[in-house]
């Protein structure tokens, strides 16, 4: 398996991912058949090597191969900046970039890849890992289809947390550092309760730190557009 060294950003947004993979959503969501790795290759292209991490095979005789770069070799099934591709076929399906990481399984003619996240739902606001959202391929005849939805049996906060996020920003000072970015994250998780102080706050962090921009603005711009799909409801 490749293995690559995960850009500074993905290390600071998932460090903790990996070490709480004891803790994952129990249900569907987790419990997947691991792969095999077979002698199909995936195409030629600009985003990973050809080699494979993993092969699964559908009733119907197809294969869905995995090329990519490995976060843990304790969970070789999560991965980051990835492709999927068909077997013999010379264009991949899709890429999966350096900024997400992914858990991939098979049950039955399907395959799931579940974008893993980190949400300050915890004890006192710790990060807990989270599944946001599921992708769904599978074969209907000789067709592949894929579906995606987000996770929403997520916890969300009470109205309490909330006001206590709430007070929290609004007793903040103005300097950004770490604690801020961990209050943007608890300021989104509000969001999603569809409080609409809360989600106003979130959207009044990026004009109360201009000075937003590396992987800071990275993770907000993240925040931002989970925060759109989760109100589009995709």
């Amino acid at each position: 398996m490749s293995t690559i060294s995960i850009p500074m950003l993905v290390a600071l947004l998932f460090a903790v991912i990996i070490n709480n993979s004891a803790t994952a959503q129990q249900g569907e969501l987790n419990q997947l058949q691991r792969s095999t790795v077979g002698d199909c290759q995936c195409p030629e292209n600009i985003y990973t090597s050809s080699a494979p991490n993993h092969t699964f095979t559908f009733s119907n005789d197809k294969q869905i191969v995995v090329c990519g770069y490995g976060v843990d070799e304790q969970q070789p099934d999560v991965l980051s900046e990835f492709v999927l591709a068909e077997c013999g076929v010379d264009t991949v399906i899709d890429f999966w970039g350096a900024m997400t990481i992914c858990r991939l399984g098979f049950k039955p003619d399907t395959l799931f890849v579940q974008e893993l996240y980190e949400l300050p739902t915890g004890d006192d606001f710790q990060l807990r890992e989270i599944v946001w959202t599921i992708e769904e391929f599978s074969y209907k005849g000789g067709e592949l289809m894929r579906k995606k939805r987000i996770n929403r049996n997520l916890k969300l906060y009470d109205n309490a947390t909330i006001e206590n996020v709430l007070y929290r920003y609004k007793e903040a000072d103005n300097v950004l550092n770490e604690d801020k970015m961990l209050l943007a994250d608890q300021l989104f998780t509000a969001a999603l309760s569809a409080h609409a102080k809360a989600k106003s706050a979130f959207l009044d962090f990026r004009r109360r730190f201009p000075e937003l921009s590396g992987a800071y603005l990275q993770q907000y711009r993240i925040l931002t557009e989970m925060l759109s799909a989760w109100e589009e409801g995709r």
